[in-house]
């Protein structure tokens, strides 16, 4: 598949994020948390939001995006609570629903 063009960025974006912006905003809650039950804590909407858009950006921005992957993953291994690098930059963490 070739790269995007330039003028096919925007629509890009906005297909891979309408989803998830609807869905929060209309559940309070990403495709996978209402899968599998974990909350986010210490963010309000828009911390939350923009930790369900990394991953999207991530895979939308491919020369940099596999960098950004590696390093949020990486880091988990030396963060004490285990919390991946985004996590620790936007100062959430997941717990799970008990």
């Amino acid at each position: 598949m070739p790269p995007l063009s330039r003028a096919a960025w925007p629509a890009a974006v906005v297909a891979a994020f309408a989803p998830t912006w609807w869905l929060w905003e209309e559940r309070g809650t990403t495709v996978g948390k209402r899968l599998l039950g974990p909350r986010v804590e210490g963010a309000g909407t828009g911390k939350a939001v923009l930790r369900a858009l990394l991953f999207p950006v991530a895979v939308l921005w491919p020369s940099y995006g596999v960098l950004w992957l590696a390093a949020d993953v990486l880091w988990s291994f030396v963060d004490h609570d285990g919390r991946l690098l985004h996590d620790h930059l936007l100062g959430t963490s997941v717990r799970s629903r008990s």
